[in-house]
């Protein structure tokens, strides 16, 4: 485990950065959700301060709870019809949940174009995404793949955050901003092949240099 500081600018969101596997936080009208986001009762105003513990072991061969499970394959109804047949079709051809993956990612490496500048969407933007520009940028890679997978039945979630940091080594501080890349983007997070949260890329390695720090965590069992 590791305790740290973390101390955050006004935010637009009420939510609080933090290292991954999050295991407590103490500071003002903040919270730890069942699903493992720290939550604050309203949008930051001010510099905020808080106490944080995270775990540093990655989460491997541990079950979903029902709610979680149920959360990570939730889909709004009656939208994006196209990426959900999709999703089932994948279900129906591909009785292993990595095949269904791999199929998803072989069809973004070869048919997809990452760009900052995709126009604007149209309808269902997933499926005005994956099946009429076929071009966009992280959040449009990351929505899709998540949409699909939940569709396929395999739990996903999207993760925005931070890659890295300016690091200072004589207070022994990061700093991390909104305008930081991550050069070496992996979509997904760290676990073992056939159980936990694994990590896949959606784009080609010459294209995510470009990309900011989105990932994208799929629930293998």
């Amino acid at each position: 485990m590791i305790d740290y500081e973390l101390l955050s600018q006004p935010m637009r969101v009420p939510f609080i950065p933090s290292l991954d596997r999050i295991l407590s936080v103490e500071g003002a009208s903040v919270s730890l959700d069942p699903l493992g986001f720290v939550r604050s009762t309203s949008v930051l105003q001010t510099v905020s301060q808080y106490q944080m513990r995270s775990g540093l072991n990655p989460v491997d061969g541990v079950d979903l709870s029902k709610a979680e499970r149920a959360a990570y394959l939730a889909l709004p109804k009656r939208t994006n019809p196209l990426a959900q047949a999709h999703g089932a079709a994948l279900a129906e051809n591909h009785q292993a949940p990595d095949a269904r993956i791999q199929a998803v990612l072989a069809w973004y490496f070869d048919d997809f174009t990452y760009t900052l500048n995709p126009g604007a969407s149209e309808g269902d933007s997933i499926d005005h995404f994956l099946f009429e520009t076929r071009r966009g940028f992280c959040e449009h890679f990351a929505a899709s793949f998540t949409w699909i997978m939940r569709a396929a039945g395999i739990p996903a979630r999207v993760v925005l955050g931070y890659q890295g940091g300016a690091y200072n080594h004589r207070g022994t501080t990061s700093k991390c901003v909104s305008s930081m890349p991550m050069p070496g983007l992996r979509c997904g997070c760290k676990g073992r092949a056939g159980a936990g949260w694994i990590q896949r890329r959606l784009l080609r390695p010459s294209e995510l240099r470009r990309v900011w720090a989105r990932r994208l965590r799929v629930w293998m069992v």
